[in-house]
């Protein structure tokens, strides 16, 4: 969780002086519709600062990732997005999320399938 900036909806939007009408609404609405995740901290969700890009609109392709680690809890995604991965040259996934996307997708879908042995 230290690896990552966790904010409210109502701080993410501030942060950039973008405030909807009401961004419980718009984040929640993202979260339904599986273009973003969150965790509880005090009965509070609280999002990645990483799943959004500079216009806090959620990063394209983490849709995508979410799909394929459909299943999992949102902090064992949220450990993914921590964790070093051999298939992104030792970077961890929330730091190449934004700049190449399609990396993390296939990331996810290659720690989805397991050790392939032959």
């Amino acid at each position: 969780m230290g690896g990552t900036s966790w904010l409210t909806a109502s701080d993410l939007f501030a942060e950039l002086a973008k405030k909807p009408s009401n961004v419980h609404t718009v984040s929640s609405r993202w979260l339904e519709q599986g273009r973003i995740f969150a965790l509880e901290k005090n009965g509070v969700r609280i999002y990645p600062r990483y799943a959004f890009d500079a216009m806090v609109e959620p990063v394209p392709l983490l849709r995508e990732v979410l799909k394929v680690l459909k299943g999992r809890s949102p902090f064992q995604i949220a450990a993914w997005f921590e964790s070093t991965s051999t298939y992104l040259g030792g970077k961890r996934p929330r730091e190449v999320l934004e700049q190449d996307g399609l990396a993390v997708v296939m990331a996810a879908q290659r720690m989805m399938e397991g050790a392939v042995h032959g």
